[in-house]
């Protein structure tokens, strides 16, 4: 009788203790109780605790620290795909170094890019060495996942012979409730959620609103500022600002309760990939104003999914927030859209695509396993 055969283990490398779009899928993988079903998983958490993220010889340590990482869990885990989650910033240094080790050691290899800005310009814009070690990389990786058909584009271009996929961040399907809530009996409220920076547009938001001139209009903004010079340069703006009493601050944590309620979110950011408010947002059923950065012009039409405004332009941003205020058949129209259209973000479908490259890859390692004479009477993998 033949054993069962054994579920493929796949070792996951990110972060899951710093803010970031790599912290929540990290998250909403590990928690998918399909994975469990499908897979034994591990992950491989990059970061440290807390404010020793930010100390300058501690992000020395990360390279070598990732790298001894890998070989424990080689030898204690031995895992089937490595999948590496990097933002592609100085830190693929220390994760392209791990890719290439994990090949080195027999792994299949998966790479998922979460730049803080476009990839494009991301790449365009490294060092020299941090294009020969991309060049180096990403011919040998098993499977690439791009965020985007833009993104996607670029590596095909760039790596004829990559293996691409298109899957963006998950949304968790429990996360939004199954009746929308009446969008004409919302308050007319402006969202913003996210870090309070510049490149996030938190400060065009505050500007934006002395420049709306509507009596009825609130905003709220939802985030933290990760340094105390971003502290310091907000909190200077909104003291100035002559409309303080129309905006709520409110620290970072769960969001959904004002998606349930405002009448747009607004995230005129200067650069991003794909952030995942903007997902939540329209999984709600909210019209957007937002900038055509990263990958968000690949799932945000202008006029269609809200208003897409060039980055930096606050009287555009104030313009576009007026129009979705004022036009309440236009917005209701483009509130049912997004609500239907934001179901591509779900976990449940999104998880099912990267199934399919998990698959095939492991489908891949066990015909090369079996392929090879002295392991084909061998009962280990």
């Amino acid at each position: 009788m033949n054993a069962p055969a054994r579920k493929p283990r796949i070792l996951w490398v990110g972060h899951w203790r710093v803010p970031g779009g790599i912290s929540v899928v990290t998250d909403r993988f590990m928690t998918d109780e399909r994975v469990h079903e499908k897979y034994t998983v591990r992950a491989q958490d990059q970061s440290f605790r807390g404010e020793l993220n930010e100390n300058i010889l501690l992000k020395y340590l990360k390279i070598p620290r990732g790298i001894s990482l890998i070989l424990w869990n080689r030898l204690f885990f031995n895992p089937d795909i490595i999948h590496i989650h990097t933002a592609y910033q100085q830190g693929f240094l220390r994760d392209g170094i791990m890719a290439l080790l994990a090949k080195a050691l027999g792994k299949k290899v998966v790479i998922t890019f979460h730049p803080g800005r476009s990839l494009v310009d991301s790449y365009h814009d490294a060092p020299r060495w941090l294009k020969r070690l991309t060049d180096a990389v990403l011919p040998r990786c098993d499977a690439v996942i791009a965020l985007g058909e833009t993104y996607a584009a670029f590596l095909r271009e760039k790596y004829p012979r990559l293996n691409i996929h298109i899957i963006p961040n998950p949304v968790n399907d429990e996360s939004i409730p199954a009746a929308a809530a009446d969008y004409t009996q919302r308050e007319k409220v402006v969202f913003f959620a996210g870090l309070l920076d510049g490149r996030k547009g938190a400060l065009d938001v505050l500007r934006a609103a002395e420049r709306v001139g509507l009596e009825d209009v609130r905003f709220i903004i939802k985030g933290q500022a990760l340094t105390a010079a971003d502290k310091a340069n907000f909190r200077q703006l909104y003291d100035a600002c002559t409309v303080k009493e129309k905006i709520q601050l409110e620290d970072w944590g769960n969001v959904f309760e004002h998606l349930q309620r405002a009448r747009l979110l607004v995230l005129p950011s200067y650069g991003e990939s794909l952030p995942i408010i903007l997902e939540e947002a329209l999984l709600c059923g909210l019209p957007v104003v937002t900038t055509p950065v990263g990958v968000i012009p690949d799932y945000i039409q202008d006029g269609v999914h809200g208003h897409l405004i060039p980055p930096g332009d606050v009287e555009a941003l104030a313009r576009a927030i007026r129009h979705v205020l004022q036009d309440e058949p236009w917005a209701l129209e483009v509130s049912e859209h997004n609500r239907k259209y934001g179901r591509i973000f779900l976990r449940s479908r999104v998880h099912a695509r990267l199934f399919r490259v998990y698959d095939e890859l492991f489908r891949r390692a066990t015909r090369s396993l079996s392929a090879r004479p002295h392991l084909k009477t061998s009962g280990r993998m």
